[in-house]
C-alpha cells in the first residue's frame, strides 16, 4: 500500500514536472532560427534556458511507471498489472493520437500513410513513451528475474547505461532502417530504457526502504550531499559517461530533496491532472504560438528571425503562463461536460472529489 503522505509527493512532484515539461518545450527556436548572446544578462538566461532544455521530464514518469510496477510485483497479480497498465497506455494513445491527426494531418495521403504515420506516433509524438511502456511490458519475466539476482541486478543495470551513453549503436549502425526518421523515433524511445530500467531495479528491491524513506531517518545529510553531487556533476561532466549517467539520475536527485514530510497539504483537483497537462501541453503550445504569429504582435521579431537569449527565455515563460489557465481551464470543461472522454484522456486517472461538485467549484 502507498501511505497518505507519499501519495501526496508522487501527485505534487508529477505535477512539477508536468510544468517542467510544458517549460521543456515553449521553446523559442521554433520560431526563431538565431537565438544571440549580447551581454551578461543574456549568459544568464543561456544557462536558464539550457536548464529547461536538458530537463527531460519523462525520464521522471519512465522511472517512477517502472517502480511503480515492480514495487509489489508478485506471481498473482501480475495479469491484472499487466491489464491495467494495458488499459490506462492503450486507450489514452489512440485517442490522443486521433485528435493529433484530426488537427494536423492532411487526409489527401492515403491511408497507408495514415496508419503508418499512426503506429508511430507522429500526430501526437508526447505519447510515444506510452508505446514504450506498453513494449516493456513484454519484459517483464526477463526484468523480474534479472533485476533481482545479487551482483547480476547492478552489472545489467551499468551494461544498459553504458549501451546508452554510446547511443545504442545495435540501432543507430543498422542498416534495415526504411527512414532516418524512423531509426530517430526507436533512438528516442530507447533512451528511456536505462532509467525505466533503474525504476525496476528499485522497485523490485527497494521498495519499501524509498516508499518509508528511511534514507531520511538517520542519514538525511548524506543523501542530501549524493543529491547535490547527482545534480551539480553532470554540468562538470556533460559529455562523458558520467554526466550521462547522472544527468538520468536528477530526478532522483528530486525525490531525495523533496521529502514527503514537506507535502503536507492535499493537491487541489488542478494538481492531478499531470498526465492530461503533460499530452496536451504540446497542442496548446503549438497552436498559441500560431495565434502569436499570426497576430502580428512579434512581426519584426518574427521577419528577422534573430533574438536574444533574454527574449527567448522570456517567450519560454510567457506561451508556459498563458498555457497553464488554458490548460486547466480545459480540463474543467471536460470534467463538467464530459468526464467519461476525459478519463480516456487521461488513462482513467480522475482528480479526487470531481464526481460531488463542479470542477470549478471545488476551490470554494
Amino acid at each position: 500500500m502507498i501511505d497518505s503522505s507519499l501519495s501526496r509527493k508522487i501527485y505534487y512532484m508529477n505535477f512539477i514536472y508536468s510544468i517542467i515539461m510544458l517549460l521543456h518545450h515553449a521553446d523559442a527556436d521554433v520560431y526563431f532560427s538565431n537565438i544571440l548572446e549580447n551581454d551578461w544578462i543574456d549568459r544568464i538566461a543561456h544557462q536558464i534556458n539550457f536548464w529547461f532544455v536538458e530537463t527531460d521530464g519523462i525520464y521522471y514518469f519512465m522511472g517512477l511507471s517502472a517502480f511503480l510496477l515492480y514495487r509489489d510485483l508478485s506471481g498473482r497479480n501480475v495479469k491484472d498489472k499487466i491489464k491495467r497498465k494495458i488499459q490506462t497506455l492503450l486507450v489514452p494513445w489512440v485517442v490522443w493520437n486521433v485528435i493529433g491527426m484530426i488537427s494536423y494531418h492532411d487526409f489527401d495521403q492515403g491511408i497507408v500513410y495514415l496508419l503508418r504515420n499512426f503506429l508511430a506516433s507522429r500526430y501526437c509524438p508526447q505519447t510515444r513513451y506510452l508505446v514504450t511502456l506498453m513494449i516493456l511490458l513484454l519484459f517483464i519475466p526477463v526484468f523480474r528475474r534479472v533485476f533481482t539476482i545479487k551482483y547480476v541486478r547492478e552489472a545489467a543495470l551499468i551494461f544498459i547505461y553504458f549501451v546508452g551513453y554510446l547511443g545504442f549503436p545495435f540501432v543507430s549502425k543498422a542498416e534495415f532502417f526504411s527512414s532516418e526518421q524512423l531509426r530517430a523515433e526507436i533512438l528516442l524511445m530507447l533512451s528511456h530504457v536505462p532509467v525505466y530500467c533503474l525504476g525496476t531495479y528499485l522497485g523490485l528491491n527497494y521498495a519499501e526502504y524509498i516508499m518509508s524513506e528511511r534514507y531520511n531517518d538517520k542519514h538525511r545529510g548524506v543523501s542530501l550531499a549524493a543529491a547535490g553531487v547527482i545534480l551539480i556533476l553532470p554540468y562538470i561532466f556533460p559529455h562523458n559517461v558520467i554526466g550521462y549517467a547522472l544527468g538520468k539520475l536528477q530526478f532522483v536527485a528530486f525525490w531525495i530533496i523533496l521529502s514527503k514530510k514537506y507535502f503536507r497539504l492535499e493537491p487541489k483537483w488542478w494538481m492531478q491532472i499531470s498526465f492530461y497537462m503533460y499530452v496536451i501541453h504540446n497542442f496548446v503550445l503549438y497552436w498559441e504560438g500560431k495565434i502569436i504569429k499570426l497576430s502580428g504582435i512579434f512581426e519584426l521579431a518574427f521577419n528577422s528571425s534573430t533574438v536574444t537569449e533574454s527574449f527567448a527565455l522570456a517567450w519560454r515563460i510567457m506561451l508556459s503562463v498563458i498555457a497553464i489557465p488554458l490548460i486547466v481551464m480545459s480540463a474543467e470543461i471536460l470534467l463538467r461536460f464530459a468526464p467519461k472522454f476525459y478519463r480516456s484522456l487521461s488513462g482513467g486517472k480522475m482528480p479526487d472529489g470531481w464526481r460531488r461538485r463542479p470542477a470549478w467549484k471545488q476551490e470554494e
